[in-house]
């Protein structure tokens, strides 16, 4: 194809709807030949224009009353796209509103799509965004005295200068990525191909293509012979960090953690260490982890909670340490985490030839994810920003998993992602991960991690729960369905008579165990209370005693029992590959995944079997999902024995570490720390404690506002108070605000709310679950341009974000656990039998440390100002018995507390004294 003409065009309309919204101005940039032509018009609408886009775009009513209609605009626009490519951000949205004005038969390049293939990893996909990210130079447009995004002229110059940079940029993909993008999206990679011209192809292949096998053996962490000073040397004023980190300052508190830290290394003690906001407690463990694994050639294992908290320590602060020592560090998640290239190539293969049978969102899948695949760093699904719903469906079947794995056999070993990481961890001082895949190693005693005997635990509050979901059981019949539904496709040995007879008996009668679970699926969801929605519904022995009569407990025996005699029999058929082919089966990923089935069948057999069956020490639940479906769980009550049986005794030296250990009420330092040493079974002979209090000077720093005239969260009226409370506050900050909810419906609610009121003042929401992961969402959040984030869970934690980024925290209740948990009910029936009080000791403890979590989302440097306002009545000084409690466990802020106005009115007053 010659150099294509190119016309990318932008618009802006009253509305979504080609069929009843008008455009209101358009803007073309046409380029032919290294001739450019631009047009710019506002349009007269036939109708008024509604306030929020007057506000989004900033256009003028009276501007756009005197400017001509789209009659006589149109053929202006019509000459411009004659004979070219349609191109812009959205190109679809402004094909529709277009209509005939496109000549038939043109092809469209949008620049939203191709960069979601391009560049699969990004936070986000504005228009404004991409440019800042990929560095952009966006030519002016003549006349514009400067560049406003949502004014046409702008958003055209932006999605000109994109098609120039994407062009060049795929032309650098790896030749076989280009060959199966050309089959997958044939018209529109012919424009590309045109477009990037003389840029260089690269010869390079994608991992994909190009498998290898890992080399044997593999290295550990070696020692460094030279001289290493202390901790406290390297986080003070004379040290390397202050020398190479711009704006650096010594902290009093994180020397003291460090050298807490340095003495439990020497003492093989266990230390718990209550770090308040500032301490820069992050740097105090790492830094003495650092040296200490670098000087004795040891591994220490850092495992946290959140992802936000562990993307923080990879790419901020690990490097910060590692810039000036020669310390090798390793990230790792969960297998399920990364991308399987031999479960890809095998996918793709079966995808590969028929192309263009797929739908169109199917192909644009698979285009993003062959580019995915040629260009990931660490291949793990937080790279892959996975708008397209094909990709979101298409990953459970390629991500890896522990059994159907060959390891070091696989052809794939060596460009693998999992097995880079792991090699990588192999020989590294430092090892990140999450509480998940520590746990998950402990529980199983191999696999996911190297061997390691110092440990830092941070976001430690959270063990115990993390504990008791990695030591029980789970099992989703939905999945357990697709488990079962397995094609079980094997090419060795399949023309065996005898292993071909054995796979079809295979495949029958899995389809009878479907059905049975099928029909457990709808008698649990048969059983559950009704009117209560998809809750989790507690199987107490009330309940199992019930089941014993109805046979509802004699169903689930019997799905136990015949999904282990289906993992009998996928045994036998493996004992017959094993009796042809020996330990080779080992080296077949189709085998090994025939191995995987057959043990998750009997996983999911031995945990069902002692499943609702009534136990002093465990509990169990379902959760009806739809009219047949369900998800069973079983954890125990306490897991402080596991946790000192499976870690504390087989380590020598670890940290725990957070912001809020210690619960309310403690006289004294044991006391206050005795609810998170009990609840971990942490070994009192071998354990030192340290509270270090926040260095900021938190009374003149922050401002803590307590609405004492608010409905109750659950009451009617609520969601439109907070609504209406957030549109007065935050436009005035242009943003900057950080709303935290104690539910997941309750921030979709109130986005939905916010969104329009919002966003007509130019500004975004971006709320957990509805805009993309958290730490997309943080980092989006992070770089300023009038957002409001909202969030629950783990946006309580773990969001760092310093500077006049973060203004303002919303919390909308106190975090009290919501009813209707199983394992807490029956944590506090437990307490009660005790003839202890389950509020005091649980409830209460937890409920004051998730509060001081979120409130330390607002102060994260001395320079930081800012206000924290709490829509819930029942922190009022006066208002319960426990909302001093509360308040005391802050750091001193400065208290109002009253009606709506008047905490809106002392919000006013602390940024007019330059509070922001």
């Amino acid at each position: 194809m010659e150099h294509p003409v190119v016309a990318v065009v932008d618009l802006e309309t009253t509305g979504l709807d080609p069929g009843r919204d008008a455009i209101i101005q358009v803007a073309v940039i046409r380029r032919e030949q290294g001739a450019v032509r631009r047009f710019a018009s506002l349009v007269r609408p036939p109708a008024g224009v509604p306030e929020v886009v007057l506000r989004l775009t900033g256009l003028n009513p009276d501007a756009l009353a005197a400017a001509p209609p789209w009659p006589v605009v149109q053929p202006q626009v019509a000459a411009l796209l004659e004979g070219a490519v349609l191109a812009g951000h959205q190109a679809g949205f402004d094909r529709a509103f277009l209509g005939e004005t496109v000549p038939a038969g043109s092809p469209v390049l949008d620049t939203l799509l191709w960069s979601r293939i391009a560049w699969p990893g990004l936070a986000s996909y504005r228009l404004e965004n991409l440019v800042e990210a990929r560095g952009l130079t966006v030519e002016p447009w003549p006349g514009l005295p400067r560049a406003d995004y949502h004014d046409a002229r702008t958003d055209a110059a932006a999605a000109w200068a994109l098609v120039e940079d994407l062009a060049q940029d795929l032309a650098g993909l790896p030749v076989d990525v280009r060959q199966d993008l050309e089959r997958l999206l044939p018209e529109e990679w012919g424009v590309w191909q045109a477009l990037a011209g003389d840029a260089p192809r690269s010869a390079a292949r994608s991992p994909l293509r190009a498998p290898w096998r890992e080399e044997a053996g593999g290295s550990e962490p070696e020692a460094y012979d030279g001289p290493l000073p202390g901790a406290g040397w390297w986080l003070g004023a004379e040290g390397p960090l202050a020398a190479s980190w711009p704006g650096y300052e010594p902290r009093p508190a994180q020397a003291a953690l460090a050298r807490a830290v340095e003495a439990a290394w020497e003492q093989d003690r266990l230390l718990v260490a209550e770090a308040g906001t500032g301490t820069g407690k992050s740097l105090g463990y790492l830094v003495p982890a650092a040296l200490a694994g670098l000087g004795r050639g040891e591994r220490v294992l850092v495992t946290t909670h959140t992802v936000a908290l562990q993307d923080q320590l990879w790419q901020k602060d690990l490097p910060a340490v590692t810039g000036r020592l020669p310390v090798r560090t390793a990230l790792l998640k969960g297998r399920g985490r990364y991308l399987c290239l031999w479960k890809a190539e095998e996918a793709w293969g079966r995808a590969a030839g028929q192309e263009l049978a797929l739908s169109l969102p199917e192909r644009q899948a698979w285009a993003q994810l062959l580019v995915f695949m040629a260009r990931a760093e660490a291949g793990d699904a937080d790279e892959l920003h996975a708008v397209n719903g094909e990709v979101r469906r298409l990953w459970p079947a390629l991500q890896a998993d522990r059994e159907a794995c060959a390891g070091p056999r696989c052809p794939f070993s060596g460009p693998c992602f999992m097995r880079r990481a792991y090699r990588q961890a192999q020989a590294a001082h430092v090892v990140v991960t999450n509480h998940a895949l520590f746990l998950a190693h402990a529980a199983l005693g191999e696999g996911g991690l190297p061997p390691y005997r110092r440990l830092v635990v941070d976001e430690a509050h959270h063990l115990e729960d993390a504990a008791a979901q990695a030591f029980g059981f789970r099992l989703d019949l939905a999945e357990l369905d697709r488990v079962l539904g397995t094609r079980l496709a094997v090419r060795r040995g399949a023309q065996v008579a005898e292993v071909a007879a054995g796979l079809e008996n295979l495949r029958g009668r899995a389809r009878a165990v479907r059905e049975e679970a099928g029909r457990l699926g709808a008698r649990l969801a048969a059983a559950a209370p009704a009117g209560e929605g998809p809750r989790p519904v507690r199987v107490d022995a009330a309940r199992w005693t019930a089941w014993e009569a109805d046979g509802t407990a004699a169903a689930v025996g019997s799905l136990a029992a015949s999904l282990q005699a289906l993992a009998g029999a996928a045994g036998d058929v493996l004992e017959v590959a094993r009796g042809l082919f020996g330990e080779g089966v080992r080296e077949d990923p189709a085998w090994l995944a025939v191995l995987s089935w057959q043990r998750d069948l009997a996983a999911a057999a031995q945990g069902l079997g002692e499943w609702g069956r009534p136990h002093p020490a465990w509990v169990s639940w379902w959760t009806p999902v739809g009219e047949a479906g369900a998800v069973l769980e079983r954890r125990p009550l306490v897991v402080a024995g596991l946790l000192r049986r499976l870690i504390w005794d087989r380590v020598r030296s670890a940290v725990l570490t957070s912001a809020t250990l210690r619960a309310p009420r403690g006289r004294t330092e044991a006391e206050a720390f005795a609810f998170i040493t009990r609840v971990l079974g942490l070994p009192p002979e071998r354990l030192d404690t340290l509270a270090i209090p926040t260095p900021f000077d938190v009374p003149r720093q922050a401002l803590l506002g307590v609405v004492e005239d608010f409905p109750g969260v659950d009451e009617p009226g609520y969601l439109d108070r907070a609504a209406g409370f957030l549109e007065t506050v935050v436009p005035p900050l242009g943003g900057r605000t950080l709303v935290l909810a104690t539910s997941h419906r309750t921030v979709r609610a109130l986005a939905g709310l916010l969104r329009p009121r919002l966003e007509a003042r130019g500004l975004r929401v971006l709320a957990q679950g509805l805009d993309g992961p958290p730490g997309r969402l943080v980092r989006a959040f992070r770089q300023g341009g009038g957002s409001i984030l909202m969030g629950a869970s783990s946006f309580w934690e773990g969001v760092d974000v310093p500077g006049p980024a973060l203004a303002l925290v919303v919390i909308l209740r106190l975090p009290f656990a919501s009813p209707g948990d199983p394992l807490r009910e029956a944590r506090d029936e437990r307490l009660r039998q005790e003839g202890r009080s389950p509020f005091r000791e649980r409830a209460l403890p937890e409920a004051v440390i998730r509060f001081q979590q979120g409130f330390g989302r607002l102060l994260r440097t001395p320079a930081d100002r800012g206000a924290v306002v709490v829509l819930d009545g029942r922190l009022g000084p006066a208002a319960t018995r426990y909302s001093r409690e509360f308040l005391r466990a802050l750091p001193g802020p400065r208290l109002v507390s009253g009606p709506e106005s008047e905490v809106v009115a002392a919000l006013r007053a602390f940024w007019a004294q330059g509070g922001d």
